[in-house]
């Protein structure tokens, strides 16, 4: 994250998403926020393992996003404060709004 766009990738998920045919890179391993409405990432690199974890049931806030994971640790929540636009995902499923 940084205070222009907020992006979470999942390593394990059993949801499906349709192939885009505009990416030409690996779609659908998570879900990015900047100012419009989320989306799907296309993307050749992962944010895996690159940022600071959001331990269970805490916050965290950069710039305008605050993003969230569950007491349970199985979902994360991401939200740009501004516009109200975010994100949730969980190895089940994944939803924007």
């Amino acid at each position: 994250a940084d205070e222009t766009m907020v992006r979470c990738d999942i390593r394990k998920h059993s949801w499906k998403v349709k192939p885009d045919p505009e990416c030409q890179l690996d779609y659908g391993n998570g879900l990015a926020l900047a100012d419009g409405k989320a989306e799907i990432v296309c993307a050749g690199d992962t944010t895996l393992n690159s940022g600071p974890e959001v331990g269970h049931g805490m916050i965290n806030m950069v710039g305008p996003f605050e993003c969230s994971s569950s007491h349970k640790g199985d979902s994360m929540r991401c939200e740009n404060m501004n516009t109200g636009n975010g994100f949730e995902l969980s190895r089940s499923e994944f939803s924007t709004f």
